[in-house]
């Protein structure tokens, strides 16, 4: 089985996550995180 983080280094890249409170945004946010990235968390407001 591939280790999808060694395809996917995200070392020294920027990720901006909507609606990272919750949900798919949370786990996209902690996925990213895993992979090396700075994330900035931005709540989604209606």
């Amino acid at each position: 089985m591939t280790d999808y983080r060694k395809l996917f280094d995200l070392t020294g890249k920027t990720a901006v996550v909507l609606g990272a409170a919750s949900g798919i945004g949370k786990s996209s946010a902690e996925a990213l995180a895993g992979l090396g990235a700075r994330v900035v968390l931005r709540r989604s407001c209606a």
